[in-house]
Parts: structure tokens; C-alpha cells; sequence
């Protein structure tokens, strides 16, 4: 097996995406985050880390990395290759913040590391994948949805900071510039929820892929939640994307809050997979970060 590394989002996808896509779904954070290296390069401030494991013609692994974010793994049934990406990885970045990948994927990463490294990894997430391709629109919810514009984004700035802060403990970045690529990026974007006049809920999108979209974040403020408010605009920005030409929608969620993972499944969504974010215990300090 040999590890063969990419300076570009273009050069990676040329690669691997024909291994990604057959599981489109599970690897959308991988096609993602390479699909917005391949469009906005200039956005990159820390070269980022694209690679491949491949046993002659064909791909065994993929990972794909923004430093300082997690290391993140396309799904696999090699550990030989995993291990493999692991030393190649030490020799690219350190200290690593963590790695996030299917489960068991994410797990068998954090062996091969800790083989290498002497680093243990602790699981500060668990995460579940979900797919919608039909939304099933809730009944009842007042108010209406539109897309997000200009005027809103010192609104989106608020909520894109208590979100992270409720959702992850702390800022990843520079909100401000994190707001503005989910305004300025063709592949991204966010919906607001309107009742009365006012928003009371949005949810943004990003991350696509060939056939798909990933929403998130979805956010409601504490003093607005129970009306329904979170689902609908979920399932309005769903049927947008539908509606767009994006033949399914998926989204994370943390399954140590059953309400969302309850909430999704009522407009569409079904479980695909479970995912592991892992942090390696010695790694330096750095701010925990949803998906990139």
C-alpha cells in the first residue's frame, strides 16, 4: 500500500471521489470539505492535509484535514490502510487535534495513533448521520421561511456564536468570517423562520456533494423553542434543496440529545450511520469545531 498526498481539493476529488461516492452519504464531510477546497482555494489559511491510501489501482482510504480541525475519514474496511494514513499523518501535522470518521473507522485511526504517537484518544462526540430524500412538512407551524440576506447578518452572528457555544462549548474561529463564507459561497447558505414579523429560528446549509447537501447549523433560541419552530424551517430549507436539483439531504446529529434526533425523523430524515469524533488526550489545546 502507498499514501499519495494532494495540494488541491481538484487534485483529491479527481482521485478518490469515485471510492467516496460509493457511500456517498457517510463520506459527505470528506466530499465536502474537498468540493470547497476545490472552489475557493484562496479561503485556505493552513495548507490543508488531502491524502489517499491506495493498493495499486485501487483506493483503500481517504482523509482530508483544515488544520487545526479534525482529521476527518472516508469510510473503509482497512486497517491496514488506516494505519498507513496515520504515519503519513504524523509526518504532516502535529500535534493532531482528533479525527472524526464512521464508527468503526474513527476507533480503529485512533489505535494506529496511538501505536505511533502514545497519544489515547477520548470520544468528545457521538454523532449519527442522517439522509432525508422526501420531507414530510409539519402541520401547525405559524409563520413562513425565506432565505437569508444581507440585513440579517449581524442576526447570524448571534446565532452562529450561541449555537457553537450551546452545541460545542466554545467558538471555532472567527464567527464573523464563518457567517460571511455561509453568505458569499454558492454551496452554502441560510433559511430563517419568521412568525409575527420576526425570526425565531434558522437553519443553514453547506458541505455538498455530487447528488446531496448537508444542513447545519439548525438553530432556535432558548425563550422560542417548543413551537415547532426548528423543525419547520428545517424541512423548508430541505425542500429547497430538493427543489434546487439536490436528490437527498443529510445532516449530523448528537445523539446525546434524543429531542433532535426525534425531531429530524418526524420530517424525513432515517438514520445512516453513527460517527466518532475522538480527541487525542496530549494534542495541544485547540477549539472544538462542527463539521468543516
Amino acid at each position: 500500500m502507498r499514501v499519495r498526498s494532494f495540494t488541491s481539493g481538484a487534485e483529491f476529488l479527481q482521485q478518490a471521489e469515485a471510492c467516496l461516492l460509493a457511500h456517498e452519504v457517510e463520506n459527505n464531510l470528506p466530499l465536502g470539505i474537498a468540493n470547497q477546497l476545490r472552489l475557493y482555494p484562496e479561503r485556505v489559511q493552513l495548507p490543508p492535509y488531502l491524502a489517499t491510501v491506495e493498493d495499486g489501482e485501487r483506493v483503500m482510504a481517504a482523509a482530508v484535514m483544515t488544520p487545526p480541525a479534525r482529521l476527518v475519514l472516508a469510510v473503509t474496511d482497512s486497517r491496514e490502510a488506516l494505519g498507513a494514513l496515520a504515519a503519513d499523518v504524523q509526518t504532516f501535522y502535529m500535534p493532531l487535534l482528533g479525527v472524526t470518521g464512521p464508527v468503526p473507522v474513527g476507533e480503529w485511526f485512533a489505535v494506529a495513533w496511538q501505536a505511533l504517537t502514545g497519544e489515547t484518544a477520548r470520544q468528545s462526540m457521538a454523532e449519527r448521520i442522517y439522509q432525508l430524500t422526501r420531507v414530510l412538512p409539519p402541520a401547525g407551524v405559524p409563520g413562513a421561511g425565506r432565505r437569508a440576506g444581507r440585513g440579517d447578518r449581524e442576526l447570524l452572528i448571534d446565532w452562529f456564536a450561541a449555537f457553537e457555544l450551546e452545541a460545542f462549548g466554545s467558538l471555532a474561529g472567527d464567527i464573523m468570517l464563518r457567517v460571511d463564507s455561509f453568505m458569499q459561497m454558492s454551496t452554502r447558505g441560510v433559511f430563517l423562520w419568521e412568525d409575527g414579523g420576526r425570526p425565531v429560528s434558522m437553519a443553514g446549509f453547506g458541505g455538498y456533494t455530487p447528488h446531496g447537501a448537508r444542513v447545519g447549523p439548525v438553530y432556535t433560541p432558548l425563550d422560542l423553542r417548543g413551537h415547532g419552530y426548528g423543525s419547520a424551517i428545517t424541512a423548508h430549507l430541505s425542500q429547497n434543496l430538493l427543489d434546487s436539483g439536490r436528490q437527498f439531504c443529510c445532516l449530523y446529529t448528537n445523539l446525546a440529545n434524543p429531542t433532535s434526533n426525534h425531531i429530524y425523523q418526524t420530517i424525513g430524515y432515517v438514520p445512516v450511520c453513527d460517527v466518532a469524533e475522538l480527541t487525542f488526550i496530549s494534542a495541544v489545546s485547540s477549539p472544538k469545531g462542527s463539521p468543516q
